[in-house]
């Protein structure tokens, strides 16, 4: 007489399915972005990223930071943001790391906020930027072309107190 699989494992099996079908659904938003953000996802997923407090500087080039935030009117933006941001929203202004190579450079957000960065006074344009509201952990990434030295990152709109950051040159 044939034996039969037990029952018990392949309940669990079939109960497996669909959340990992539901996992995978949940990161194809993550392809839709203008370039990979596989790395920011990843690492703004691990837990203990350091912490930057407003004003300070982020602790390095694809060091990924959870940066505290401030309500928007306590903010001390370096100039005001770009775009208005709304009210009971957050923001903070922070310093990226040193940058040896002038070079197009690229922040990327965990959630939805505005991107400003400011350069020997200069308010610097995006040269590209992609975001996309379905994918996991990763929200936004622009990129500004920086000249060597340091720069002020502004962020502002935030609907929390805090935001995962990574500041990296682009792959």
């Amino acid at each position: 007489m044939p034996r039969r699989p037990p029952l018990l494992p392949m309940l669990a099996l079939l109960a497996a399915l669909p959340a990992g079908t539901a996992a995978a659904q949940d990161a194809s938003g993550c392809a839709k972005f203008k370039w990979p953000v596989d790395r920011e996802r990843s690492a703004f997923g691990t837990p203990g990223l350091q912490v930057v407090e407003p004003g300070k500087p982020l602790p390095g080039i694809m060091d990924p930071a959870i940066v505290k935030l401030k309500p928007v009117a306590d903010a001390g933006f370096e100039r005001p943001p770009g775009r208005k941001p709304k009210g009971g929203t957050f923001g903070a202004a922070f310093r990226t790391p040193p940058v040896a190579v002038a070079g197009t450079y690229q922040i990327t957000l965990s959630d939805e906020a505005w991107i400003d960065v400011i350069q020997d006074g200069r308010e610097l344009r995006s040269s590209a930027s992609s975001g996309q509201r379905d994918c996991p952990n990763v929200r936004k990434s622009v990129r500004f072309v920086l000249a060597a030295g340091q720069a002020t990152v502004q962020i502002s709109g935030a609907a929390a107190d805090s935001i995962k950051v990574d500041f990296l040159p682009p792959p």
